[in-house]
């Protein structure tokens, strides 16, 4: 409530993209703790000040089940990023991944991942290595190759413990169970 009120004084005060920044975390929040509503009206309204609502919007369309809608619109903002800045790129790349895999375009996939580690090798934050490892570790598993996802996602797991970012590492640590699983 107070970030909201927070957010709603920026605007007033003509500092948009600080307040729809904060909006776009709102919705961040809101969306992981599973309120898909407020998390959507977040996302619109960082949106509506400017800021690009994706990766949030996309993977919340992907969460309400508009597969469709989803990958059109993380697509659409991939494609908008050519050119432009690497790391803005790069925080939509692990939701392009993710959505290529379930709309089963292993291709496409293939090719954010490569770009992914690239970034994660020219910039080397513990972030985008943990994000490529996982990205890599998705491909992996989504090619049937449980047995090299796993060593992917075990890193991803440790990157994100030592970045001290719960929710990541608990969605690596669920990916890691998947590979395991697959291997008896």
């Amino acid at each position: 409530m107070e970030a909201r009120q927070a957010c709603a004084e920026l605007a007033n005060h003509n500092l948009l993209d600080m307040a729809s920044e904060g909006f776009y975390e709102i919705g961040e929040i809101r969306f992981r703790m599973g309120d898909l509503q407020a998390a959507e009206e977040a996302f619109r309204e960082a949106h509506q000040l400017g800021r690009n609502p994706n990766p949030g919007m996309a993977l919340l369309r992907m969460a309400q089940g508009k597969a469709d809608a989803a990958w059109t619109s993380i697509s659409r903002a991939v494609d908008e990023s050519v050119g432009g800045d690497r790391l803005a790129r790069a925080r939509l790349l692990p939701a392009y991944v993710e959505m290529a895999i379930a709309m089963d375009n292993l291709k496409a996939a293939s090719a954010a991942v490569q770009e992914l580690e690239e970034t994660a090798e020219a910039f080397g934050t513990q972030a985008l290595h943990a994000f490529a490892r996982q990205a890599r570790g998705s491909l992996l598993l989504a090619e049937g190759d449980a047995e090299g996802a796993l060593d992917g996602l075990r890193h991803a797991f440790k990157h994100w413990k030592e970045a001290e970012a719960p929710y990541e590492a608990a969605r690596a640590r669920m990916a890691t169970a998947e590979a395991a699983e697959r291997l008896g």
